[in-house]
């Protein structure tokens, strides 16, 4: 064994090992134990060896307080001052320890990630679980906050160095020939008060959808080369985050044929000729004919003549017949101002697919914004919209960009 070794030794009593549940607890009891004591060695070994740098002064010895994946560390280390007068903890320094935090950061990458899919305080069981530690679950959310914010001024600065220093996005060299893009958005309840909610808008862009098995009766498509986008900032600022997106990882302005799909909203309208100016904008037939479901529901013969008309590409003369039902005193002044105003501002996007028939293929080619709408259950709904929750823009904010993360599937890390 040479100078570089630290070693510990594990001692298992067989006589308490009765059965094989008293052998697992005895084996991870004593594993823990082992790492958490080789874990301080390790700690002492590095440190006496930077100490052996003669510019640096040994000042007081410190205790540490630091919950690891093995369960909570006591150690101490040494404050020093180097030869410019600046003092700070070399060991600390040396393996990469943030000050004032008391997670390491492999137990930071996993109550992120537990933060992200759970509430904080079952994130925070499951994490006590684990490493037999006590910890409270508002350390989480500082955590988070912590992460969250710095990861969210990253995306700020890429985006605004586009759109406010006119640098341009080094985007991906691969061009794709079809790109589909869908957008929506959906409320959560705000701590301001009681009734009081924010918007959380979402989008995806994908370049192709996938069967995924041939043998089920309905057809499942698998999404591929998804990415999600979502914020509970302004239409305005989401609307240059994922164009600055879509251009960085899609390469969105060499794309021969872009299709965005929503349902119709005025914001999200005004998100397509801001921000995705050479794209078709498809409105979601799902969300037009619910309009009319609303609204004509006691009158079935009225409400299949509207729906025959959109089916026969006939939407056109949707304004005069609502209209007329308004005359005939079957629907209210609001309702008939309503429909109008949406169907007059979606009219162009009503089948706006038909511009792209033969030029990307047919199972991209599609009316409704579903796929968006699992994504929206899946990122914000889950997560977000439990029963009881309640969140200040800010908590949801920092959050919501860690849960993209994992849901795009990259390194939790990447928050360091």
């Amino acid at each position: 064994m040479n100078n570089n070794t630290v070693s510990v030794e594990i001692f298992v009593d067989v006589d308490k090992c009765k059965n094989i549940s008293d052998i697992e607890k005895q084996i991870m009891e004593k594993t823990k134990a082992a790492a958490k004591e080789l874990l301080v060695k390790i700690f002492e070994a590095k440190e006496a060896k930077i100490l052996k740098d003669k510019r640096l002064i040994k000042k007081t010895k410190v205790l540490r307080y630091l919950f690891t994946i093995f369960g909570p560390v006591r150690f101490y280390r040494y404050k020093v001052k180097d030869s410019f007068g600046k003092f700070f903890y070399a060991l600390d320094r040396s393996i990469g320890l943030e000050a004032n935090s008391s997670f390491s950061p492999k137990l930071a990458d996993r109550a992120v990630y537990l933060s992200t899919m759970y509430p904080y305080r079952q994130a925070k069981d499951l994490l006590c679980h684990e490493t037999d530690s006590s910890l409270d679950h508002r350390s989480l959310w500082r955590l988070i906050q912590k992460k969250g914010v710095k990861l969210r001024q990253q995306d700020i600065d890429e985006y605004e160095s586009l759109y406010t220093h006119s640098r341009p996005v080094k985007s991906t060299e691969q061009a794709y020939e079809s790109l589909v893009l869908e957008v929506d958005g959906t409320g959560i309840s705000s701590k301001q008060g009681k009734g009081k909610w924010m918007e959380a808008k979402l989008a995806i862009i994908y370049t192709g959808k996938q069967l995924c098995s041939k043998n089920s009766k309905v057809s499942r498509y698998e999404l591929t080369n998804k990415k999600i986008f979502a914020s509970v900032d302004t239409w305005d600022n989401f609307g240059k985050m994922t164009s600055y997106s879509a251009q960085r990882h899609y390469n969105i302005k060499k794309a021969e044929n872009v299709l965005l799909l929503s349902d119709g909203d005025p914001l999200i309208k005004r998100f397509h000729t801001d921000y995705m100016p050479g794209s078709i904008h498809q409105c979601d037939h799902y969300h037009l004919k619910k309009k009319l479901r609303q609204v004509y529901s006691q009158y079935p013969n009225v409400l299949e003549k509207f729906l025959s008309l959109i089916q026969k590409r006939k939407h056109e003369k949707l304004p005069y017949l609502i209209k007329m039902t308004k005359v005939n005193g079957l629907i209210s002044e609001a309702d008939e101002e309503m429909l109008t105003s949406y169907i007059n501002s979606n009219m162009d996007s009503i089948w706006a697919v038909d511009r792209l028939r033969k030029k990307m293929p047919k199972e991209l080619l599609r009316v409704g914004s579903g796929a968006v709408e699992k994504n929206v259950d899946i990122a914000i709904a889950r997560r977000f919209k439990l029963r009881g929750m309640s969140w200040s823009k800010e908590g949801a904010a920092n959050l919501l960009a860690l849960r993209l993360l994992y849901l795009n599937g990259k390194d939790l890390s990447l928050a360091a």
